[in-house]
């Protein structure tokens, strides 16, 4: 491959990659897409506990990532969010869910 066609190619890719939103990405996982305050995220239920993905990413929106998070399980879910923790590494978050509070019932 010439370093023309290289850079052709790399040039293509990095512009179908910068077309890519978060909420484009959230479209693609499994679970149930919630929008909050303007950012997409996936929920994933399994008994007490959802796993909230988010495709976002930068070091000034992390405590609104994190509120909005919380907030997203509990639309998903109908269940109250009573903990959270998030993967350093990325916007993946655990959530304890308190279906109780809400009068949900947990799903699987």
């Amino acid at each position: 491959m010439t370093n023309l066609r290289r850079l052709c190619l790399a040039l293509a890719l990095a512009e179908l990659l910068g077309a890519c939103s978060g909420a484009m990405v959230a479209d693609l996982y499994p679970g149930t897409r919630v929008d909050v305050d303007g950012a997409a995220f996936v929920v994933e239920q399994s008994g007490a506990t959802a796993v909230v993905r988010n495709f976002e990413t930068a070091p000034g929106n992390q405590e609104r990532l994190r509120l909005s998070a919380a907030r997203a399980a509990e639309i998903a879910t109908g269940c109250a969010a009573d903990s959270l923790t998030q993967d350093p590494a990325r916007n993946h978050y655990e959530v304890l869910l308190n279906c109780d509070a809400t009068g949900a019932t947990s799903g699987s």
